[in-house]
């Protein structure tokens, strides 16, 4: 499913979204902290299993 998908490059995400280049990396790190902020939530909270 993955390859039928076309990558796009900063420039081309920044003109469909009228953001300028350093914009869409704005956006895009401030994505990933949000990601990577939950997946450590879910780490912190989720059940864990391998303890007894």
């Amino acid at each position: 499913m993955l390859s039928c998908i076309e990558p796009l490059d900063y420039d081309q995400i920044g003109r469909h979204l009228a953001l300028t280049i350093p914009e869409v990396e704005a956006h895009l790190a401030a994505a990933l902290y949000q990601i990577d902020t939950t997946v450590r939530f879910i780490e912190r909270t989720r059940p864990r299993l391998d303890v007894e």
